[in-house]
């Protein structure tokens, strides 16, 4: 059956479709080191605030990446992270930014 314009792909489907790109050189995974350093503040917000286990993040991973597709409000969604941070972020934030700020501000009040 194909698919109609804008349909999503099925999951089988996107999987195929990735692995021939990678094979064939289209496609080249973003730096990072950073989001991966601070991999358990990462984790921490993606699953506070989004109910989000396991996902791709790199270090050009922003908030608006994930905003939306949880919660009818966007607004809502950074509502979320901001409260899971304790300070209040923008959908442009890095998000290896922020998880480095959560860092530094835990740094700082154990010392």
């Amino acid at each position: 059956m194909a698919q109609k314009k804008n349909e999503p792909l099925s999951p089988e489907e996107a999987r195929k479709r990735a692995i021939e790109a990678i094979e064939e050189g289209r496609f080249e995974l973003a730096p990072h080191e950073n989001a991966d350093d601070l991999e358990p503040y990462v984790s921490r917000i993606l699953g506070e605030a989004f109910g989000i286990e396991g996902a791709l993040v790199t270090d050009m991973s922003c908030i608006s990446d994930f905003i939306g597709y949880f919660a009818d409000d966007p607004q809502k969604d950074l509502d979320a992270v901001s409260e899971v941070c304790g300070f209040e972020v923008s959908k442009d934030d890095l998000l290896w930014e922020i998880a480095a700020k959560m860092r530094n501000r835990e740094d700082q009040s154990v010392n």
